[in-house]
């Protein structure tokens, strides 16, 4: 794949962030500002609710941005949820963040900046990792 852009930021203009959830109501709110704090932002970021019983859709439905879609589901597993967010994609490229998890600031461009380096690249992968209440860190 080659690709056109010539930065980061461009790219991110064609991301999209899928986030599966289930009964994260406490967590979902981090995971999605995390994204939204990011030093370059997606085209969107998709919420999909797999069933989910306490206050996830209210506090996701509560974060005012253009950019966020909250999807509910039946339960179906969080593969299936996943599978739903990359079916209603817009974006050239993809990224995934469980509910319960969270980016450092500079993730997403640290990520895109790997696949403009890779020109062939077809899946480009980090191994970053925060939970709430602690550091992110990278693996």
């Amino acid at each position: 794949m080659r690709h056109q852009a010539r930065s980061p930021a461009e790219l991110a203009r064609s991301a999209s962030v899928v986030i599966p959830t289930y009964n994260y109501g406490r967590f979902v709110e981090t995971a999605i500002a995390s994204v939204l704090s990011q030093s370059v932002v997606p085209a969107e970021i998709i919420v999909i609710d797999d069933g989910s019983v306490d206050d996830t859709a209210s506090r996701v439905q509560a974060i005012a941005h253009p950019g966020l879609r909250y999807v509910y589901q039946r339960n179906a597993g969080e593969a299936a949820a996943r599978n739903h967010g990359i079916r209603l994609a817009q974006g050239e490229w993809l990224a995934f963040l469980d509910a319960d998890d969270f980016w450092s600031p500079d993730f997403l461009e640290r990520l895109l900046t790997r696949a403009l380096e890779a020109t062939d690249a077809h899946l480009v992968r980090g191994q970053e990792v925060g939970r709430p209440g602690t550091t992110a860190s990278t693996a």
